[in-house]
């Protein structure tokens, strides 16, 4: 059963999009790269640079709104939000060319492609963006690439450019991955 965020996936699936998004599992993972499949990776730019998959092919989902040098209020407030839910303090609207950026890689509508992002939430939503723009053999890392075991994590060769985070605190900025380590810490006492 779906909870907290990923409610949103059992939702998509219930609500007439099951027919339409095949989602597959960490251990799953293998099986479809061995079988031709291509890591879409959707995250933002920030993220990857931290840890990605090394064959992999990126494409935002989601991009950092430009600053609009004054006083912007709605910024702060989707920042401040992002803050307290996420762990970042970023303002992120959707790419409005995702489909033109996927295009652009010239692989064909017909490519295999595993969508991923780290916790499967942006992933499914470009999925069907993509497939509603034509492309036809996509699916989803069910709950991203934050869900996958290390064992799991060795299929993908990860690599990054900054710090070795791994996939479940690649998101964060500085304030809150320091947050997680000291929550980790915590409950790693013996009490």
């Amino acid at each position: 059963e779906a909870n907290g965020p990923h409610r949103y996936i059992a939702m998509a699936a219930t609500s007439g999009a099951a027919d339409k998004v095949t989602a597959i599992t960490g251990p799953q993972l293998a099986g479809y790269l061995a079988d031709g499949y291509q890591i879409l990776d959707m995250r933002p730019t920030y993220e990857r640079e931290k840890i990605y998959p090394r064959a992999s092919l990126h494409v935002q989902y989601m991009k950092e709104r430009e600053e609009s040098g004054g006083l912007d209020l709605g910024a702060m407030f989707r920042k401040q939000t992002a803050s307290q839910y996420a762990g970042y303090y970023r303002d992120f609207e959707r790419n409005a060319k995702l489909e033109e950026e996927t295009d652009a890689l010239g692989l064909g509508k017909a490519a295999k492609l595993v969508c991923v992002c780290a916790d499967g939430l942006r992933s499914i939503q470009g999925l069907r963006s993509l497939q509603d723009h034509g492309y036809t053999q996509l699916v989803v890392l069910q709950k991203g690439l934050q869900s996958l075991t290390e064992e799991e994590q060795k299929v993908l060769e990860s690599v990054g450019t900054n710090v070795p985070v791994g996939y479940r605190k690649a998101c964060l900025d500085d304030g809150g991955l320091f947050t997680a380590n000291l929550f980790e810490n915590i409950s790693n006492v013996k009490w």
